[in-house]
């Protein structure tokens, strides 16, 4: 078996799949830059399964995966429920302290008045998913652990010297909090507590009729009005 679904590791997608097979290895799994790219690499027989976000809770449906349903002639065969509770990790104690926010158009619309409420001064950065946020907050602080060791040596050329100052944070999943040891600033930070999405596994297989299935079903109007 081979898994397709959103990368870099940490995301609420590679959560998704952890509930699906429990102890995947690499080999296993297969992380991909898109939704489309999922839907592509089962197609072509890189995955036998793909699992991505189909609808959430609060922003309503992932418009991504419902185009590719209705492109690609798989089959969805099971379902996943994952809660998503976001956290706040970063560089600084208090989330008002952030100047620089990674985080996902997804994330930031679950997360938008604690946002606005709460970090005022932070400059929105929106990156590919909410593992990628984790990889550039886990960058920048390497680069700052850098400066601060090396701004002193005349001979070397420090390009992010002003970034030692810089109080950044992303919003991230725990999964993610965990793979890349971030500190934590703040968890559950997320404007509804029962913020929910729903992931489906997709296949060239078919599932056999159990009498209790669901049908999802896409319209497109001949006429656009």
């Amino acid at each position: 078996m081979k898994i397709a679904t959103l990368g870099p590791e940490g995301t609420f997608s590679h959560e998704a799949v952890l509930k699906f097979i429990e102890y995947p290895t690499q080999d296993d799994l297969l992380f991909c830059s898109t939704i489309y790219d999922i839907f592509e690499a089962v197609k072509k027989d890189w995955a036998t399964h793909g699992i991505v976000p189909m609808e959430n809770s609060v922003s309503g449906s992932i418009w991504f995966t419902v185009d590719a349903l209705s492109e690609f002639d798989l089959n969805i065969i099971e379902e996943i429920l994952i809660p998503i509770n976001h956290n706040l990790a970063g560089n600084c104690l208090k989330a008002k302290e952030v100047t620089k926010l990674y985080c996902h158009q997804q994330a930031y619309t679950q997360c938008e008045r604690f946002v606005r409420e709460n970090m005022k001064k932070a400059k929105v950065v929106y990156t590919a998913s909410n593992g990628e946020s984790a990889a550039l907050l886990l960058n920048d602080l390497n680069t700052n652990n850098i400066d601060k060791k090396d701004k002193s040596n005349k001979n070397k050329i420090i390009n992010n010297i002003n970034k030692t100052d810089e109080k950044v944070a992303a919003i991230v999943p725990r999964l993610a909090l965990d793979k890349y040891r971030l500190k934590l600033i703040m968890k559950n930070i997320q404007d509804n507590k029962y913020n929910t999405t729903k992931f489906v596994v997709i296949s060239k297989k078919d599932t056999k009729s159990t009498g209790k299935d669901r049908t999802t079903l896409s319209i497109y109007p001949s006429i656009d009005k």
